[in-house]
């Protein structure tokens, strides 16, 4: 019994010390007094002006699959050019693709859902 208890032990240390060292990509950004960030839900259509007008966002539509899901959007900086663009999420990923506009960066926080998206805006 003493040996099965330690060698639970053991499996529970493993695990633990790789879950440690696993990165985590959120947390990789180093915290800086200047950086921002906003999210904003949005459905097919709609648009959301975030950063006091210095970003405004429309979700033109959203194709969801299986295991990967697209959402398009148009993306409007403050005194910069409209930027159209695709961000791909995987299914049961934690992070997707990027869209960059002026000084903004645009990811889906999570899956899309059939006719909207959380999307989580940075400004680094």
């Amino acid at each position: 019994m003493r040996s099965m208890r330690n060698a639970l032990f053991a499996v529970a240390a493993v695990a633990f010390a790789l879950a440690a060292a696993c990165p985590n990509r959120q947390s990789a950004r180093a915290p800086e007094s200047d950086a921002w960030r906003e999210e904003v839900d949005l459905h097919t259509g709609q648009s959301a002006s975030v950063d006091d007008g210095g970003l405004t966002i429309t979700l033109e539509s959203v194709d969801v699959g299986n295991r990967v899901g697209y959402a398009y959007l148009r993306l409007e900086p403050r005194g910069g050019e409209s930027v159209q663009a695709r961000i791909e999420a995987v299914y049961g990923a934690r992070f997707s693709d990027e869209a960059k506009a002026g000084p903004y960066e645009v990811r889906l926080k999570g899956y899309p859902g059939a006719d909207s998206a959380t999307l989580v805006v940075d400004k680094p």
